[in-house]
C-alpha cells in the first residue's frame, strides 16, 4: 500500500495500481486500499472503474479520503447530480467539515452569501503544493489579463504604486505587479499558499487574514487593489467592493476578475455552482460598482482558464 502511494506521488499510477491490487489480494476488506486503488484508476483516466471502486470503499468504511476522491471522480465525469448527493452523504458523516458543508449548499435553496473562511483556508492549504502547475496546465491567465488592462489604464505612470494583491495565493500575479509599484502587499487566508508566495521574494509584506477585514483596516493605503481570482468565493459582493473602495487612495484603481452568469439569465444576482465557485450576473456587478463609489472604466468578458 505505501509503495503504491509513493509510486502515485512519483506520477507512476500504473505501477501504483499494481501495488494496490497486490495489497488487496492480501487484505481484500481494506477500505483504505480500495480507496487508493480507486484514486490510481482516476489518475489513469479510468473514471468509471475508479468511481465504482471508490463507492465500494465507502460502503466498506466511510472516510474523508474516500468521499473526497469520489466527489472528484464524479465531477471529472460530469455526473454533477451524483456528486451533489455524495456531498450530502459526506456532510452527514462529517457535519463539521467545511468542505462538504460548502459544496452541499450548491444543491440547496439556502445558498450562503460567501464561502466560509475555514473552507477557503482548508481548500487552498490542501491545494498549495500543486496550485501553480495545475492552473498553468489549464491555461490560466487571469493575472496577465488584469495586468494588461491596468497597464493600458495607467500608461507610463505605473512605477510608484502601492499595490494590494488581495487573495494573492502563491503569488502568481507578483512578477507582473512588482514592476508597477514601489510597494507590493499580499493577503490570503491560506498559510500554505503564502509560504509559496514568500518563496518568490517579491512581496514587501504578506499577511494571513481575511481580505475584507484587512482592506477595512488599511484606509487609503493603496493605489491599486487587485483581486485576480478571489471573489469567485463570494456570492454577495457588497462588503468586498466597499472595503476595497475604503482601502484605495483617491484616484486609485480596483481590478477584479469574476465568473459571469449568462447575461440573459434570470434569477438571483449570483449563484453557487456545483464546482464550488460563485458566478455573478454582469448587471449586478456594474450596478454595485457604482453604488460602492467606483467609476467603471472597462469591463471585458474573456476566457480566463
Amino acid at each position: 500500500n505505501y509503495r503504491g502511494i509513493a509510486l502515485c506521488k512519483l506520477k507512476k499510477p500504473q505501477e501504483g495500481l499494481i501495488s494496490f491490487r497486490r495489497a488487496l489480494e492480501l487484505q481484500p476488506d481494506s477500505a483504505e486500499y480500495q480507496t487508493n486503488k480507486g484514486r490510481a484508476l482516476l489518475d489513469l483516466g479510468q473514471g468509471e472503474q475508479g468511481v465504482e471502486q471508490l463507492r465500494q470503499a465507502l460502503t466498506a468504511e466511510p472516510s474523508t479520503a474516500g468521499f473526497k476522491a469520489l466527489t472528484f471522480g464524479l465531477q471529472r465525469l460530469g455526473r454533477i447530480d451524483e456528486m451533489t448527493a455524495v456531498y450530502q452523504q459526506w456532510l452527514a458523516f462529517e457535519p463539521d467539515n467545511p468542505i462538504p458543508r460548502h459544496m452541499a449548499a450548491a444543491g440547496s435553496r439556502a445558498i450562503p452569501e460567501r464561502a466560509a473562511n475555514q473552507y477557503v483556508a482548508e481548500l487552498f492549504d490542501g491545494f498549495a503544493e500543486n496550485f501553480d502547475s495545475t492552473l498553468l496546465g489549464l491555461g490560466y491567465r487571469t493575472p496577465q489579463v488584469l495586468a494588461t488592462m491596468i497597464q493600458a489604464e495607467l500608461g507610463d505612470d505605473a512605477t510608484e504604486l502601492r499595490i494590494l494583491d488581495a487573495g494573492c495565493g502563491t503569488g502568481l500575479a507578483a512578477a507582473l505587479l512588482k514592476p508597477l509599484g514601489r510597494q507590493l502587499v499580499g493577503v490570503d487566508l491560506s498559510p500554505k499558499m503564502l509560504e509559496k508566495a514568500r518563496e518568490r521574494k517579491l512581496y514587501d509584506e504578506l499577511v494571513v487574514g481575511e481580505l475584507c477585514a484587512f482592506m477595512a483596516s488599511r484606509p487609503a493605503a493603496f493605489d491599486l487593489v487587485i483581486l485576480a481570482d478571489t471573489l469567485v468565493y463570494f456570492g454577495a459582493l457588497e462588503e468586498a467592493f466597499s472595503t476595497a473602495h475604503k482601502a484605495l487612495a483617491p484616484g486609485g484603481i480596483f481590478a477584479v476578475a469574476l465568473e459571469a452568469r449568462a447575461a440573459d439569465s434570470t434569477g438571483p444576482d449570483y449563484r453557487l455552482e456545483p464546482h464550488g465557485r460563485y458566478t455573478h450576473h454582469p448587471a449586478y456587478v456594474t450596478r454595485l460598482l457604482a453604488t460602492s463609489g467606483f467609476t467603471l472604466r472597462k469591463i471585458e468578458q474573456v476566457v480566463l482558464r
